[in-house]
């Protein structure tokens, strides 16, 4: 089990944003998510949190696994030509999301994983790579993984000419 927490700032300001929406989700150990495994319950490994006053929120989750993306189709076949193999290094996926605020879509990954310099979908990125440190004395979990995130308003996305700076319609 691995204690996540964190901050969500404004990225210009620095300051704390209260009541951001994160909404996490990552594949169980056998390496498939709850809508692929009629085994799991509806929305297992999945939730949503939401930041305090001081911007900070914290969960516990599993430290998450590899795992082949479905290869059996166009996608199994493309990445066979290309001489690929289809797996993705353990990640954790996040929507982290404020009003006025541009959303933020994006995965975190395990150093530690052996597929994680040959992502077969090429998500991984330097920023995105964290690393799972061993926590002691939290009988609730093993690791702790800090992670904070900066959000840009729309107004400034816009100003600096940010893709996608356009609030979203209700």
């Amino acid at each position: 089990m691995t204690h996540m927490h964190g901050t969500v700032t404004d990225y210009t300001t620095g300051k704390p944003v209260e009541n951001v929406e994160i909404d996490v989700w990552h594949t169980a150990p056998n390496g498939l998510y709850e809508q692929q495994d009629p085994d799991q319950p509806d929305m297992n490994l999945r939730g949503r949190f939401y930041t305090d006053a001081s911007g900070h929120y914290d969960f516990y989750c599993l430290r998450p696994t590899s795992y082949p993306i479905p290869n059996d189709g166009p996608a199994g076949k493309l990445l066979e030509l290309l001489d690929r193999h289809p797996m993705r290094p353990a990640h954790i996926h996040f929507i982290i999301s404020a009003d006025g605020y541009k959303p933020i879509v994006t995965q975190i990954f395990d150093r530690t994983d052996k597929h994680i310099t040959n992502d077969s979908v090429f998500a991984v990125k330097d920023s995105l790579v964290v690393d799972f440190q061993p926590l002691e004395g939290n009988p609730k979990a093993q690791f702790e993984l800090p992670y904070d995130f900066k959000l840009a308003s729309f107004e400034e996305a816009k100003k600096n000419g940010m893709k996608g700076a356009t609030e979203v319609a209700p």
